[in-house]
């Protein structure tokens, strides 16, 4: 399940010239798009960020180049509880699990994609860059399973 698209891109030059920056730093506006926040800079980069879907370039009131997606983040469910400790031992140096500092174990073949699992199934896969992800989000899923049959 897509969660949300991060996008970057930079505003028209005479755009950013007619802005009204506040004082102090760091000089940036945000604005609220439909259900999207967009941060511009004074140096007219701009940062959209929590979209739920892809961006409709029509909703952004200003005149924009070089949109690019900066990372996607998307949810699946294992449907099962996973032993994170018995998984890291399966998993030996590809995954991160230090559960005082976070409650996931973080699988690092896929770098620099960041896949979390929980230990109650759900897995977290951030920083996928384009919209045709669903073939990148089986086959870590399917590793994944793959991994814990035999744990079964």
């Amino acid at each position: 399940m897509l969660v949300n698209i991060n996008y970057r891109c930079t505003l028209n030059r005479e755009t950013v010239q007619n802005m009204r920056f506040p004082t102090g730093k760091p000089s940036q506006i945000l604005d609220r798009l439909s259900k999207c926040t967009m941060v511009i800079f004074r140096s007219g980069k701009c940062r959209i960020m929590g979209c739920r879907k892809p961006l409709n370039i029509e909703d952004i009131p200003y005149e924009i180049n070089n949109l690019k997606i900066q990372s996607i983040t998307v949810t699946a469910n294992l449907n099962m509880k996973i032993n994170l400790l018995h998984l890291k031992i399966k998993l030996g140096p590809l995954c991160v699990y230090e559960p005082e500092l976070f409650t996931a174990l973080r699988y690092t073949k896929y770098s620099p994609k960041c896949v979390n699992v929980f230990s109650s199934g759900k897995v977290v896969i951030l920083g996928l860059q384009s919209l045709l992800y669903e073939n990148t989000v089986a086959i870590i899923l399917n590793d994944i399973k793959n991994v814990l049959k035999f744990e079964i």
